[in-house]
């Protein structure tokens, strides 16, 4: 049993000697004992005994809503609640609380419309721990420094070719410290591979993460357009780094990226099972 464990132990023994001792006296020794009991006079009114005070019950707090895992497939319309990405690679899962006209399946949730009106903002839940010598031409992986922790891993995106990317800034999500790094694909993808999949920002691979990890046991990043505008998130939790990374189009509205903003703050690291 730990300190904390026998302190516990200790706190509730005292406790519970207090109430089986209320009204006890003290003897010489320190010892509890109970008095005598005090006979009332002959003749003397029997003293009216005070009925005693019922206390309310303290109310339980209700338990917290477990986030429901988004479904696979294609996105489906969300009810307003709390949803979750399941724990993939270095990724543990991360929980968050959706409003009203969101859509999501798998590793992403969006704002919903319809297929029409102004660009979305979108969450995606997914790991990555390495960047390219090109995003478009060589996909050797580029590794971040050892012990750079969650600046290194942004700064290999930001320093990629074909991206326009932002400082290197703090953040802190539920809690935990960490960075985000904005940046534009400047590139056009239409001109890399076969046009559709060919622009990789970035891949997420088991270690050792060798050329070509991602098609085997990975990932990558890709299906970016020119003038995409993201942001990238790299939080250090109980010393992991965990990332994922948000659409936030140039032209997006003060109230979706207010919207966008809600989703991020609601944001939890779900403990593992």
């Amino acid at each position: 049993m730990n300190v904390l464990g026998k302190t516990l132990v200790a706190a509730t023994a005292i406790v519970a000697l207090a109430l089986t001792c209320i009204g006890c006296g003290a003897s010489a020794n320190g010892v509890g004992v109970t008095p005598p009991p005090t006979t009332t006079p002959t003749g003397a009114a029997t003293p009216t005994v005070a009925p005693a005070r019922t206390v309310a019950p303290t109310p339980t707090a209700a338990p917290a809503a477990t986030p429901a895992l988004l479904p696979e497939g294609e996105p489906a319309a969300l009810v307003p609640g709390r949803y979750a990405f399941p724990s993939f690679l270095t990724n543990p899962t991360i929980s968050f609380t959706v409003p009203s006209g969101w859509r999501g399946h798998s590793f992403m949730v969006g704002k919903d419309y319809g297929g029409t009106g102004p660009a979305a903002p979108v969450l995606f839940g997914w790991p990555f721990d390495h960047g390219f010598k090109d995003p478009c031409t060589d996909h050797t992986p580029v590794l971040p420094a050892a012990g750079s922790g969650a600046a290194g891993l942004l700064a290999v995106i930001a320093g990629q070719p074909g991206i326009d990317a932002g400082p290197v800034t703090d953040a802190t999500v539920a809690g935990h410290d960490g960075k985000f790094v904005e940046y534009t694909v400047t590139a056009d993808p239409a001109t890399c591979g076969n046009g559709q999949d060919g622009f990789w920002i970035w891949g997420s691979c088991p270690a050792p993460v060798t050329l070509g990890c991602e098609d085997l046991a990975g990932d990558r990043r890709y299906g970016a357009s020119r003038n995409n505008r993201e942001r990238a998130y790299a939080i250090d939790v109980d010393g992991k780094t965990v990332t994922f990374f948000t659409s936030q189009p140039a032209d997006l509205t003060a109230a979706d990226r207010a919207e966008l903003q809600q989703v991020l703050d609601s944001i939890e690291f779900e403990p593992a099972s």
